[in-house]
């Protein structure tokens, strides 16, 4: 009991997360759903994607929370702050086939971008392939190398002072943390990333 109490809790804490408009619409519900997913669910796979499905949930709507932002004032179209319409096509079809299990395709996708975004010095471009290029890596089980390139997205988002992708970048290591068993350094890296998201 006090573990599913405890997991209850963790669910709670980590829907905070969510971008404050998302929360401020569908908290409730979102904790409901989850409540009674993880009250449903009996094995600790279960419970793993559990906590995958919230985590990626979160993640894309980071991801859509910064898209709306950067849609009220991209910099000029030469800035490296930009993302260029060739890179944005090539993720907006990765992420799909992604979601669809096509890890082969969203790879292509992922790498075409990348490609593209070095080649015209988008920096926004380039994290965006590295994040779906790390997602894919997870969801193959190589906890190894989506952990370089959520470090590589750490340390790039760093560089260039964007804040939501150092703290998107700390919830993916938290995850694999968790992935580890590392609960401790998990927890760490959420709060880190909870407080940056919050400013």
């Amino acid at each position: 009991m006090k573990m599913h109490q405890t997991l209850i809790l963790i669910f709670l804490w980590l829907t905070r997360l969510y971008p404050p408009e998302f929360q401020a619409r569908f908290g409730k519900e979102m904790f409901q759903i989850y409540r009674d997913q993880l009250n449903e669910s009996g094995s600790p796979g279960d419970l793993l994607g559990l906590f995958a499905d919230l985590f990626w949930s979160i993640i894309k709507e980071r991801y859509h929370d910064w898209r709306r932002k950067m849609n009220n004032g991209i910099p000029s179209e030469n800035s490296p702050h930009n993302i260029p319409e060739d890179v944005l096509e090539c993720l907006t079809k990765g992420g799909p086939a992604w979601n669809r299990q096509e890890y082969a395709v969203a790879k292509r996708y992922a790498n075409d971008a990348l490609i593209l975004a070095r080649q015209q010095n988008s920096v926004l471009g380039e994290l965006g392939a590295l994040q779906l290029l790390a997602n894919i890596a997870f969801n193959e089980i190589d906890d190894h190398l989506s952990r370089e390139i959520h470090h590589s997205i750490f340390e790039k988002s760093a560089l260039i002072g964007f804040t939501d992708g150092v703290a998107a970048s700390l919830s993916n290591l938290a995850l694999l943390d968790v992935v580890d068993g590392d609960l401790i350094a998990a927890q760490v890296k959420y709060y880190k990333a909870l407080e940056l998201y919050e400013t």
